[in-house]
């Protein structure tokens, strides 16, 4: 007796493909920061864990400002929003590898989200 079936239709199909496309939560918006240019805001709370977007990327011509480094061979530029993430040694939001970026801690309306692109980065 088969219980469980893979999920194969169309709209399944679609789906899985939907949850991969690069998109931005409602509630977050570009600003000038004090941290560096322009950043992310939150304009509305974000719990710990909830997902903030998924990056839009293109393949860099060249290492740059919004370039980043996913392992010693392969780097990709950010081309949303998401790109405005500064970086915090103390950072409230991570990338993970399938580029989702997520709140590490509550981040609260009006704060700017931050990321720890670690020792190397320079502004």
């Amino acid at each position: 007796m088969e219980f469980i079936r893979p999920l194969t239709s169309p709209l399944s199909q679609w789906l899985r493909r939907l949850t991969k496309q690069p998109f931005i939560a409602p509630g977050v918006t570009v600003a000038d920061s004090g941290i560096h240019g322009k950043g992310l805001f939150a304009s509305k709370d974000f719990r710990k864990g909830a997902i903030i977007g998924r990056c839009a990327t293109a393949t860099p011509g060249e290492h740059g400002l919004y370039t980043l480094t996913l392992d010693d061979d392969a780097a990709v530029d950010v081309v949303c929003d998401l790109k405005y993430i500064n970086h915090s040694p103390n950072p409230n939001a991570i990338y993970y590898d399938d580029l989702t970026v997520v709140a590490l801690r509550r981040i609260r309306r009006g704060e700017e989200i931050t990321h720890n692109y670690g020792d190397e980065w320079v502004a």
